[in-house]
Protein backbone atom coordinates (compact mmCIF):
# COMPACT_ATOMS: atom_id res chain seq x y z
CA UNK A 1 0.00 0.00 0.00
CA UNK A 2 1.81 3.43 -1.50
CA UNK A 3 0.84 6.62 0.00
CA UNK A 4 1.52 9.26 -1.67
CA UNK A 5 0.78 12.54 0.30
CA UNK A 6 0.13 16.02 -2.03
CA UNK A 7 -0.60 19.41 -0.58
CA UNK A 8 -0.33 19.98 2.96
CA UNK A 9 0.37 18.77 6.06
CA UNK A 10 -3.13 17.90 7.44
CA UNK A 11 -3.92 16.36 3.89
CA UNK A 12 -1.42 14.36 4.36
CA UNK A 13 -1.75 12.70 7.00
CA UNK A 14 -5.37 12.25 6.30
CA UNK A 15 -4.56 10.54 3.01
CA UNK A 16 -1.94 8.67 5.42
CA UNK A 17 -4.43 7.60 7.80
CA UNK A 18 -6.28 5.90 5.41
CA UNK A 19 -3.57 4.02 4.34
CA UNK A 20 -2.17 2.56 7.21
CA UNK A 21 -6.10 1.32 7.95
CA UNK A 22 -5.92 -0.47 4.61
CA UNK A 23 -2.31 -2.24 4.90
CA UNK A 24 -3.56 -3.44 8.72
CA UNK A 25 -7.32 -4.38 6.74
CA UNK A 26 -5.77 -5.89 3.64
CA UNK A 27 -2.51 -7.48 5.19
CA UNK A 28 -0.39 -5.09 2.94
CA UNK A 29 3.32 -3.57 3.86
CA UNK A 30 3.19 -0.05 3.73
CA UNK A 31 5.32 3.01 1.92
CA UNK A 32 4.50 6.22 2.39
CA UNK A 33 6.67 8.86 -0.31
CA UNK A 34 6.75 12.33 0.21
CA UNK A 35 9.54 12.50 -1.93
CA UNK A 36 8.25 15.89 -4.14
CA UNK A 37 8.78 19.52 -3.88
CA UNK A 38 7.48 20.13 -0.39
CA UNK A 39 8.84 17.98 1.81
CA UNK A 40 11.87 17.06 -0.74
CA UNK A 41 13.62 14.75 1.88
CA UNK A 42 10.04 12.79 2.19
CA UNK A 43 8.25 11.16 4.38
CA UNK A 44 10.86 8.90 6.44
CA UNK A 45 13.28 11.67 7.34
CA UNK A 46 10.95 12.97 9.34
CA UNK A 47 8.43 10.13 10.65
CA UNK A 48 7.88 6.23 10.72
CA UNK A 49 4.80 4.24 11.22
CA UNK A 50 4.84 1.78 13.84
CA UNK A 51 4.67 -2.06 12.68
CA UNK A 52 5.64 -1.37 8.39
CA UNK A 53 9.00 -1.35 7.13
CA UNK A 54 10.27 0.78 4.89
CA UNK A 55 10.49 -1.22 1.56
CA UNK A 56 9.92 0.39 -1.65
CA UNK A 57 7.39 -1.07 -3.55
CA UNK A 58 7.83 -3.08 -6.82
CA UNK A 59 5.49 -4.96 -9.50
CA UNK A 60 2.44 -3.67 -11.06
CA UNK A 61 0.06 -1.52 -9.69
CA UNK A 62 -3.66 -0.58 -9.31
CA UNK A 63 -4.04 2.34 -10.26
CA UNK A 64 -2.62 0.92 -13.94
CA UNK A 65 -0.98 4.36 -14.13
CA UNK A 66 1.67 4.02 -11.74
CA UNK A 67 2.93 0.37 -12.46
CA UNK A 68 5.61 2.49 -14.63
CA UNK A 69 5.48 5.60 -12.31
CA UNK A 70 5.56 4.13 -8.94
CA UNK A 71 8.84 6.47 -7.88
CA UNK A 72 7.39 9.72 -9.45
CA UNK A 73 7.17 12.46 -7.44
CA UNK A 74 3.80 14.28 -6.97
CA UNK A 75 3.13 17.09 -8.24
CA UNK A 76 0.17 19.49 -9.92
CA UNK A 77 0.39 17.32 -12.65
CA UNK A 78 -2.46 14.79 -10.71
CA UNK A 79 -5.05 17.21 -10.92
CA UNK A 80 -5.16 16.79 -14.92
CA UNK A 81 -5.11 13.24 -15.13
CA UNK A 82 -7.28 12.84 -11.58
CA UNK A 83 -9.37 9.80 -13.34
CA UNK A 84 -6.40 7.60 -14.21
CA UNK A 85 -4.87 7.92 -10.96
CA UNK A 86 -7.86 7.92 -8.86
CA UNK A 87 -8.14 5.24 -6.16
CA UNK A 88 -11.33 2.88 -5.33
CA UNK A 89 -11.12 0.09 -2.61
CA UNK A 90 -14.31 -1.39 -4.72
CA UNK A 91 -11.90 -1.80 -7.88
CA UNK A 92 -8.81 -2.76 -6.06
CA UNK A 93 -7.87 -6.25 -7.09
CA UNK A 94 -5.92 -7.97 -4.46
CA UNK A 95 -3.71 -10.15 -6.71
CA UNK A 96 -2.44 -6.66 -8.20
CA UNK A 97 1.09 -6.39 -5.90
CA UNK A 98 0.82 -2.96 -5.25
CA UNK A 99 -1.96 -0.35 -4.96
CA UNK A 100 -1.48 3.41 -5.03
CA UNK A 101 -3.24 6.07 -3.09
CA UNK A 102 -2.19 9.61 -3.98
CA UNK A 103 -3.41 13.19 -2.83
CA UNK A 104 -5.67 13.94 -5.54
CA UNK A 105 -8.82 12.94 -4.36
CA UNK A 106 -11.31 12.64 -0.76
CA UNK A 107 -10.92 10.06 1.48
CA UNK A 108 -12.07 8.60 4.59
CA UNK A 109 -9.61 8.77 7.60
CA UNK A 110 -9.02 7.09 11.09
CA UNK A 111 -6.73 9.52 13.46
CA UNK A 112 -7.11 6.91 16.36
CA UNK A 113 -4.91 4.50 14.18
CA UNK A 114 -2.44 7.28 13.07
CA UNK A 115 -2.29 8.03 16.59
CA UNK A 116 -1.36 5.02 17.55
CA UNK A 117 1.11 4.16 14.28
CA UNK A 118 2.81 7.68 13.77
CA UNK A 119 6.30 8.29 15.16
CA UNK A 120 7.80 11.60 14.98
CA UNK A 121 11.80 11.04 14.33
CA UNK A 122 12.87 14.48 14.26
CA UNK A 123 11.94 15.39 18.00
CA UNK A 124 15.47 16.87 18.82
CA UNK A 125 15.27 19.37 16.16
CA UNK A 126 11.26 20.74 16.65
CA UNK A 127 10.97 24.18 18.78
CA UNK A 128 8.37 23.27 20.93
CA UNK A 129 8.07 25.34 24.07
CA UNK A 130 7.56 22.67 27.09
CA UNK A 131 4.79 25.54 28.88
CA UNK A 132 2.33 26.10 26.67
CA UNK A 133 -0.59 26.08 28.63
CA UNK A 134 -3.06 28.06 26.06
CA UNK A 135 -2.33 28.31 22.11
CA UNK A 136 -4.03 30.10 19.80
CA UNK A 137 -3.73 28.63 15.63
CA UNK A 138 -3.91 32.05 13.18
CA UNK A 139 -5.31 30.71 9.85
CA UNK A 140 -4.83 33.46 7.60
CA UNK A 141 -3.35 31.49 4.21
CA UNK A 142 -5.49 30.08 1.38
CA UNK A 143 -8.76 31.73 2.35
CA UNK A 144 -9.40 35.30 3.49
CA UNK A 145 -8.00 36.17 7.10
CA UNK A 146 -10.76 36.80 10.01
CA UNK A 147 -9.49 39.62 11.54
CA UNK A 148 -12.53 40.21 14.00
CA UNK A 149 -12.06 36.72 15.02
CA UNK A 150 -8.54 37.32 15.66
CA UNK A 151 -8.92 40.21 17.92
CA UNK A 152 -11.69 38.78 19.98
CA UNK A 153 -9.45 35.67 20.84
CA UNK A 154 -6.67 37.65 21.52
CA UNK A 155 -8.93 39.85 24.03
CA UNK A 156 -10.84 36.90 25.51
CA UNK A 157 -6.91 34.92 25.58
CA UNK A 158 -4.11 37.28 26.42
CA UNK A 159 -1.92 35.17 28.49
CA UNK A 160 -2.08 32.74 25.04
CA UNK A 161 0.98 31.71 23.25
CA UNK A 162 0.40 31.35 19.03
CA UNK A 163 0.90 29.45 16.13
CA UNK A 164 0.21 30.80 12.65
CA UNK A 165 0.60 30.81 8.90
CA UNK A 166 0.10 34.41 8.11
CA UNK A 167 2.00 37.72 9.12
CA UNK A 168 -1.27 40.12 9.04
CA UNK A 169 -2.51 37.64 11.73
CA UNK A 170 -0.19 37.82 14.31
CA UNK A 171 0.48 42.27 13.37
CA UNK A 172 -3.58 42.02 14.83
CA UNK A 173 -3.14 40.09 18.05
CA UNK A 174 0.25 42.02 19.03
CA UNK A 175 -1.73 45.04 18.53
CA UNK A 176 -3.97 44.01 21.36
CA UNK A 177 -0.99 41.95 22.84
CA UNK A 178 2.08 42.85 22.64
CA UNK A 179 3.93 41.02 24.90
CA UNK A 180 2.51 37.67 23.23
CA UNK A 181 4.71 34.82 22.61
CA UNK A 182 4.69 34.12 18.69
CA UNK A 183 5.88 30.80 18.10
CA UNK A 184 5.51 30.52 14.35
CA UNK A 185 8.69 32.24 13.03
CA UNK A 186 7.48 31.59 9.65
CA UNK A 187 4.86 33.03 8.49
CA UNK A 188 3.37 34.30 4.78
CA UNK A 189 2.83 38.09 3.93
CA UNK A 190 0.69 38.06 1.06
CA UNK A 191 -2.20 35.37 2.16
CA UNK A 192 -0.22 32.37 0.08
CA UNK A 193 0.30 29.48 1.39
CA UNK A 194 3.70 28.64 2.66
CA UNK A 195 3.49 24.66 1.79
CA UNK A 196 3.10 25.36 -2.04
CA UNK A 197 5.02 28.58 -2.48
CA UNK A 198 7.99 28.38 -0.41
CA UNK A 199 9.67 31.22 1.95
CA UNK A 200 12.28 33.46 0.85
CA UNK A 201 15.56 32.57 3.25
CA UNK A 202 14.17 29.69 4.57
CA UNK A 203 14.83 26.25 3.29
CA UNK A 204 11.88 23.50 2.77
CA UNK A 205 13.17 21.66 5.78
CA UNK A 206 13.27 24.41 7.96
CA UNK A 207 9.21 24.76 7.13
CA UNK A 208 8.55 20.77 7.56
CA UNK A 209 10.27 21.30 11.18
CA UNK A 210 7.60 24.46 11.69
CA UNK A 211 5.13 22.78 10.27
CA UNK A 212 5.30 19.47 12.90
CA UNK A 213 6.20 21.86 15.65
CA UNK A 214 3.29 23.58 15.04
CA UNK A 215 0.97 21.04 14.59
CA UNK A 216 2.03 19.02 17.86
CA UNK A 217 2.21 21.67 20.16
CA UNK A 218 -1.68 22.11 19.21
CA UNK A 219 -2.25 18.67 19.90
CA UNK A 220 -1.03 18.02 22.97
CA UNK A 221 -1.60 21.73 24.45
CA UNK A 222 -3.80 21.79 27.65
CA UNK A 223 -6.22 24.50 25.80
CA UNK A 224 -6.04 25.57 22.38
CA UNK A 225 -8.77 28.07 20.02
CA UNK A 226 -8.45 28.90 16.64
CA UNK A 227 -9.30 31.67 14.25
CA UNK A 228 -10.46 29.25 11.78
CA UNK A 229 -12.13 26.02 13.87
CA UNK A 230 -12.96 24.40 10.16
CA UNK A 231 -9.19 24.45 9.15
CA UNK A 232 -8.36 21.02 9.00
CA UNK A 233 -4.89 21.64 10.58
CA UNK A 234 -6.25 22.46 13.97
CA UNK A 235 -8.82 19.72 13.86
CA UNK A 236 -6.62 17.13 13.13
CA UNK A 237 -4.09 18.21 15.11
CA UNK A 238 -6.66 18.21 18.45
CA UNK A 239 -8.11 14.94 17.26
CA UNK A 240 -4.83 13.46 16.57
CA UNK A 241 -3.70 14.53 20.60
CA UNK A 242 -6.72 13.37 22.49
CA UNK A 243 -6.56 10.10 20.38
CA UNK A 244 -2.58 9.79 21.23
CA UNK A 245 -3.64 10.63 24.83
CA UNK A 246 -6.49 7.96 25.29
CA UNK A 247 -4.43 5.04 24.22
CA UNK A 248 -1.82 6.14 26.65
CA UNK A 249 -3.96 6.31 29.67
Amino acid sequence: MVSKGWEGFADRIQCLSYCIDLAVKYNRLLYVDWRDSMWQEGFYRYFSVDGFDEIPPEGEAYPEFWTNALMRSNGQWLYSIKDFVSFKIEEAHGDIPVWVHCGAETWDWNMVTLAKRLRVRCLDELKMPDDVEVVVHLRGTDRPPDLYRVRELAETHRHADVVSDDARCVREWLKVNPRARILTDTLAEDGNAIHKDGLKGRSRHELNLRAISDFMTLAFAPQAYASNEESNFYRFARIYGGCYKDQMT
